[in-house]
């Protein structure tokens, strides 16, 4: 039976509900970053756009055996979607994604005797990651994936000891912003992927750096605030473009391991 997880439920096997219908948005609308200059044509388009929120639209049936009954589910199914923080959303049909999601919306049952359905609005960011970290993936698991990006032999960990280059692949199909941890010695460190670099100009001795190019943070032993002693591309940090990225890795008296940790993004 499809259906959707929502708030650690699941619609059908939780709360015996029926999915009669989905509406799922096959791209989120794009923010406008644009203003009009009399005189000339058209706008002038600034760039960098970002997309807006996805709106996900379910529609539930569930039966009931009386009038009595019939509220019950309801408080029931009220109670599951009345969580006011957000939760993981993922339906039956991509149980490999999830989307962060919250109800925003009033919910209005309409009730036929003592059967009823309604329709929930999920308001969710634009987009999807996959519910594993990419170094998480086993090719002939039982888990189901339709990625034929995914290559055999893709590593995320690579030991350091001299100038190396390797690649990164992104089987998702929207940049992401990795984590990259290095543990081990060095005196100086340095990084770079699709003309961006971050050195690391101190040294580290039996101890670990953590890159968080998502959060704009760089600590030491996963605790020190150690940004005063890195220089580069701070403005932006480092990006893995969907499919395969070339990464080198530079510095002097290098004997570390560096590892790439993220969850593969999908518009």
């Amino acid at each position: 039976m499809n259906g959707v997880t929502f708030n650690n439920k699941h619609s059908y096997n939780d709360l015996g509900l029926w999915m009669r219908s989905d509406d799922r948005t096959l791209l989120p609308s794009l923010r406008k970053r644009e203003i009009t200059i009399d005189g000339k044509d058209g706008v002038w388009d600034f760039g960098g756009n970002s997309y807006e929120k996805r709106l996900i639209s379910v529609t539930f049936y569930y039966p009931a055996e009386s009038r009595i009954d019939l509220r019950v589910k309801a408080r029931r199914i009220a109670q599951w979607l009345s969580n006011k923080t957000a939760s993981m959303l993922i339906f039956d049909d991509e149980p490999d994604k999830e989307y962060i999601a919250r109800i925003y919306s009033e919910i209005k049952p309409k009730e036929i005797v003592n059967d009823a359905e309604f329709t929930v609005v999920f308001d969710c960011q634009p987009i999807a990651e996959l519910i594993y970290n990419a170094d998480d993936i086993i090719l002939d698991s039982s888990i189901l994936l339709d990625h034929t990006d995914i290559r055999l032999g893709d590593e995320y960990t690579y030991t350091i000891t001299q100038l190396t280059q390797f690649e990164i692949n992104n089987f998702g199909t929207y940049e992401v912003r990795p984590v990259i941890e290095i543990a081990g010695t060095f005196s100086t460190f340095k990084i770079g992927i699709n003309g961006l670099v971050i050195n690391y100009n101190e040294t580290l001795t039996n101890a670990s750096i953590t890159i968080d190019c998502e959060n704009y943070t760089i600590k030491k032993d996963q605790a020190i605030n150690k940004l005063n002693v890195v220089s580069g591309n701070l403005n932006t940090f480092l990006e893995l473009q969907p499919g395969i990225n070339t990464v080198y890795v530079d510095g002097t008296n290098l004997n570390c391991v560096v590892s790439f940790v993220f969850k593969p993004k999908f518009l």
